[in-house]
């Protein structure tokens, strides 16, 4: 992982070495915190290799990652999987000299970034393209969906990529983003969409506050405002908000209990009981599938605990 993202940045420094001369503290700085995140991968790889036996004991389906992360020397990654090892490696960001931002051509259509260097822009757009890979757990589209007259909530947008890839499907859509900085590259990429996409400078949480937003007072104001009609619309709802997941879910149990349609797709590996609970709080009011796949949280490093492995996106369909 870390020669990989040396070998990019090296690529990218000699296309523009002006740029990175004025960069190289900043970048000595991230190669630093990638070598120390080197260390803990290591050491979660030697913790899932040591319980192999009672990994395979619980899921034989843990078999093909735990061969993977020891034909990678010992150490995991996010998702363990060869789809993972060319997925966005090629690509090569643009830069846009009025908007003062670099992007990236996603699927016909420019996807901007809020990264000041190519190659930082090439290492997230390579992210996101591991997660939303056909085979990746982490995906949110699924095979046959179709979003056609739905209003779209991307929650925890970031650069807002399932939304463009939906929007023109969609009949709004609604991005919670709650990190100032991502504001620029929102505006550009949906700049051409009107009033049919609405940018929302807040982190979605259990309730209004701050720098929080309640899903649930949102949507129920969209309500009373006529946007959202109850019995008629059906809302998708992206949920990929770090961790915060379970309180913004409990915050909505007044919708599960209405007549309101609604598919949710909610990120359930940002810590180790999230699946369960989050089955929990929504109960049997929906039907509920997960991604077929495990991830790993690489994240919590080290201190990840047995089994380690996680889904990625539970799927839940309201039941009428």
């Amino acid at each position: 992982m870390l020669a990989e993202v040396i070998r990019r940045k090296w690529r990218q420094v000699l296309k523009d070495p002006l740029l990175y001369l004025k960069q190289f503290p900043v970048i000595i700085g991230q190669l630093r915190h990638f070598g120390k995140m080197e260390k803990e991968y290591v050491s979660l790889g030697k913790n899932i290799i040591a319980h192999e036996g009672e990994l395979l004991q619980l899921d034989e389906g843990y078999r093909p990652y735990i061969d993977y992360i020891k034909r990678n020397g010992g150490k995991p990654g996010v998702f363990n999987a060869s789809f993972a090892d060319t997925a966005g490696m090629n690509v090569s960001p643009e830069y846009d000299g009025v908007a003062g931002l670099w992007y990236v051509m996603h699927n016909g259509r420019k996807l901007y970034y809020k990264q000041c260097r190519p190659d930082e822009v090439a290492g997230a757009y390579g992210l996101m393209s591991m997660e939303q890979h056909p085979l990746s757990p982490h995906r949110y589209m699924r095979d046959g969906d179709s979003f056609k007259d739905m209003i779209v909530f991307d929650c925890g947008a970031a650069e807002g990529n399932f939304t463009l890839d939906v929007i023109d499907e969609a009949k709004a859509a609604y991005l919670f983003e709650g990190d100032g900085s991502w504001g620029p590259a929102l505006s550009a990429t949906f700049g051409g969409y009107g009033d049919k996409v609405h940018v929302v400078q807040k982190f979605v949480g259990s309730k209004t506050e701050d720098e929080y937003i309640s899903l649930g007072e949102f949507i129920r104001e969209l309500i009373s405002e006529g946007a959202v009609t109850p019995g008629q619309d059906t809302l998708f709802i992206k949920m990929d908000i770090e961790g915060c997941e379970e309180e913004a879910l409990r915050d909505m149990e007044e919708l599960f209990q209405s007549g309101l349609n609604m598919i949710l797709d909610v990120c359930v590996y940002h810590k180790k009981n999230s699946e369960a609970d989050i089955r929990v709080i929504l109960g049997d009011r929906f039907r509920i599938s997960v991604n077929p796949g495990y991830m790993l949280f690489i994240c919590e490093g080290s201190g990840m605990e047995f089994p380690y492995f996680r889904h990625g996106v539970l799927r839940a369909e309201k039941i009428a």
